[in-house]
Order: structure tokens, then C-alpha cells, then sequence
């Protein structure tokens, strides 16, 4: 296929310019600064993704056995291999600097990982960078190569013991070296104002502004604005510690008559309060609310609302037994757009171990019955459902580090064709130079 030329240059130019600046920046600053240091890593790395699915008995698309055996094929499972590398070099003094590589080669792509941090008085720079490029494996003919950067740069204008003020400058860059409709690059600014107030040790009082930008290459109907206000509430005391979050958000597409045009308000509150000497008490409430500009079957005005109340048992100060109900309401706001709407009542469990030095282990499990309102939906069918996360690390010497993530979702309907059954693991094993 042949590449665009000027959006290859593009592509080209945007990681040679990063990279000399890294440079630049690394050898400019006095000697004087400080020593540098050095460490490394490696491993082995291995990602076994499944989904298993049914179609109903009236296929619109008429996809014969043969086809949907081929397309199950490609679509619903990810076997990879690969070997990690990597490199952090840092810096300490007056200046601090930080300089890190990871490499990771598989049989489906290679992706390199450069990230650089310097502190320099009240100046803050931080510049995460990826390439990545897939093989020619007909699983991934949807992806191509891609060069992504995310820069900050950010300053402070008070410090003193209780009162904090920052002002920072985003930016963020992904190209693709092919385009298509599906695939295409942008360009987002990000403006931020953070105010904190310090309360005590570990608590504080925190007001942000953030007004963002993006710029599509491809297509002006991706081009948005969005601005974002919210006030936040951290407090950890002796027998309770609270987490509070009110949140405002305005979307705003560049063409007229979008759909996707939305206000956003989305208050959180999370609190756990000792009740004995080792029970804890954990309410939490999440409200979201979306108003659409233009209402659509995609996207139209909402309200969803998730509560639920835990009893922790804390055996050590880092182990935790976990045992709750949750409540969770969708409805939305016109009754033309109710056959979602639904109530789910859900029975948590969850266990946590994080005192060891051999190992890590979390496991969140929800059990629970979801209703829909509208007894006529096509598509959506009242269920039991069953989720389980997963998460551990084994030391198993002082370098070698084996983890897991897992994670499975299940859904099952009176109707057998409509289940689901939707399950990840993922395993690394890592060998850490001292």
C-alpha cells in the first residue's frame, strides 16, 4: 500500500523532533546537577485474551457457518508472546531527571516507550512517547503503525504550607503512518488550573479548571472543545476517611447539529467510617447525568445512579474481607429513549492481601439481577449476571516477579443464545537487574 507522503513526513518529523529535544534537554543541563544512576529490566511476557459469543437465529448480514467460524477465528482471541526491555537512567541534585526506555518485542508488534521527567524549581516537564508497529498478521490488517506523545509542562505559582497553585499546558499528539476512515491522527491542548488547600497530613480541599482542544487530521467532524470544572474533598483521619467529588463537564462539537453535544454533571462520594476495631462501614454514591443538546438513539439524555454500602473486615492493616449490596438505576430522561432503562441489584464480595513480600492478591466479585423496564426490547432482555476481577504478584526471588491479571464477565438470559460469556487473563514474568 502506498504511504501519503506528506502524512508520513509528518509522522516521521513529530518523533525526531521529540527525540532531539530529549537529547538537548538531557545534555544541556549543568554538570553540576548531580550523579546519574542506573538500573534495568527484563522478562517475558505472555497475553491470552478470549470471547465467546451467539448470534441470534435471524442473521441480518446472512454470514454462513463457514464465515462466522473464520470471523470468530480472527476476532475473538489474542494469543501473544513477547520479551520486555528496559532501561531507566536518573538524575538527583538541584535537578532532578529521569530517563527511561522499555522495549517490547512479540510475534504481533514492537512497541518502544520513552518517558522523561525533570524538576527544576517551580518548573514541572514530563513527555511520554510510543511507537508502535504491527506485524503483518491478518488479525491486526485494522491497526498500523503509530507514533503517540502526551507532554506537560507545568508551573507553580504558590507553594507555601497550606496553599498550593499550578498552571499547566498539555499536549498531545498521535500519528498513523496509513489512514482510513477508522484510523486517523490528532492533535489536543490541554489548559489547566489546580488550586489545594492542605487540611492536614492527608487531607485537602482541591478546585480544577481545565479547558481542552483537539484538532483532527482527517475528518473536522471529530474536532471538539471541552470544558471542565471540579471540586474535590480528601480527608483520612483516625476512624474515617472521606472521598468527595463534584464534577462539571461541557462537550462541544465543531459542526453544527451534532448529536454529541452534552452537559455533564456527576457528583461522588466515598467514605468509610470505623464501626469497631477492626469492622469498617463503606457508603458510596455515583450520580451521572448527561443532557444532549440533540437527542438520538445513540445519544440521548440520561441519569444513572450506582449506591452501595460494604462491611470491611480488616484483619491487618493491608488485608481486607469485603462483603456488600449495590442498587444501580439507568433511565433516561425522554420516554422515547426508555427501552434501556433498567434497576440492578447486586451482592459484592471481595477479597484483598497486600501485607506480604512474597505476594499481592486481590479478588472483586459481583453477583447480582438485572430488570429492564420496557417487557417489548428486541435487544435487551432481563439476565443474572457474575463478574469477577482478578489481580496478584509473586516474588518469586528477590529479580523474578510473576503477575496476573484476570478478569470474566457472564451473563445468563432465559433465552440460551442471548448468554455471554466475556473472560481476560494476562500473565508476566519479569527478571529485574540490581
Amino acid at each position: 500500500m502506498r504511504l501519503d507522503l506528506p502524512r508520513q513526513s509528518l509522522f516521521a518529523q513529530s518523533a525526531k523532533r521529540l527525540f532531539s529535544f530529549l537529547v538537548l534537554t538531557l545534555f544541556s543541563l549543568p554538570v553540576y546537577a548531580g550523579s546519574w544512576q542506573w538500573n534495568g529490566k527484563a522478562g517475558l511476557n505472555y497475553d491470552f485474551i478470549s470471547q465467546d459469543y451467539y448470534l441470534r437465529d435471524i442473521d441480518t448480514l446472512g454470514i454462513s457457518d463457514d464465515s462466522l467460524a473464520e470471523l470468530k477465528s480472527y476476532s475473538d482471541r489474542i494469543d501473544e508472546k513477547g520479551v520486555n526491555l528496559r532501561l531507566e537512567l536518573k538524575r538527583k541534585g538541584p535537578t532532578k531527571m529521569t530517563l527511561s526506555n522499555n522495549v517490547f518485542f512479540s510475534d504481533e508488534k514492537i512497541r518502544n516507550q520513552l518517558n522523561f521527567r525533570i524538576e527544576w524549581g517551580a518548573l514541572r516537564f514530563t513527555s511520554d512517547a510510543e511507537f508502535k508497529s504491527y506485524s503483518n498478521s491478518d488479525d491486526f490488517t485494522i491497526y498500523d503503525s503509530r507514533f503517540q506523545n502526551s507532554s506537560r509542562l507545568g508551573y507553580a505559582l504558590l507553594k507555601t504550607d497550606n496553599w498550593e497553585a499550578e498552571i499547566s499546558q498539555e499536549f498531545e499528539y498521535t500519528g498513523y503512518a496509513n489512514h482510513s476512515a477508522s484510523v486517523y491522527g490528532y492533535r489536543q491542548h490541554e489548559s489547566r488550573l489546580r488550586l489545594t488547600r492542605q487540611l492536614g497530613d492527608f487531607s485537602g480541599l482541591e478546585l480544577a479548571l481545565r479547558y481542552d482542544q483537539r484538532d483532527s487530521y482527517d475528518s473536522s467532524l471529530l474536532d471538539f472543545s471541552k470544558g471542565i470544572a471540579e471540586i474535590g474533598l480528601d480527608y483520612i483521619g483516625a476512624s474515617k476517611s472521606i472521598q468527595s467529588r463534584i464534577y462539571f463537564e461541557r462537550k462541544s462539537y465543531s459542526w453544527a447539529d451534532s448529536d454529541d453535544d452534552y452537559y455533564f454533571f456527576g457528583p461522588y462520594f466515598d467514605a468509610a467510617f470505623s464501626i469497631a476495631e477492626q469492622l469498617e462501614l463503606s457508603p458510596q454514591l455515583d450520580l451521572q447525568y448527561y443532557k444532549f443538546d440533540d437527542q438520538s438513539i445513540a445519544s440521548f439524555s440520561h441519569l444513572r445512579i450506582l449506591s452501595q454500602l460494604e462491611l470491611n473486615y480488616r484483619y491487618d492493616l493491608l488485608s481486607t474481607f469485603s462483603l456488600g449490596l449495590a442498587r444501580e438505576r439507568f433511565q433516561a430522561s425522554d420516554a422515547v429513549y426508555n427501552e434501556q432503562d433498567y434497576q440492578a441489584t447486586k451482592l459484592l464480595a471481595g477479597y484483598e492481601n497486600l501485607t506480604s513480600r512474597r505476594f499481592t492478591f486481590s479478588l472483586d466479585s459481583q453477583f447480582g439481577w438485572r430488570n429492564y423496564s420496557s417487557n417489548d426490547s428486541d435487544f435487551y432482555t432481563d439476565h443474572w449476571f457474575v463478574n469477577l476481577d482478578l489481580l496478584t504478584d509473586f516474588n518469586l526471588t528477590d529479580r523474578i516477579r510473576f503477575s496476573v491479571i484476570g478478569g470474566s464477565s457472564f451473563e445468563y438470559h432465559d433465552d440460551k443464545e442471548d448468554d455471554i460469556f466475556l473472560y481476560l487473563l494476562s500473565g508476566n514474568l519479569s527478571y529485574q537487574f540490581k
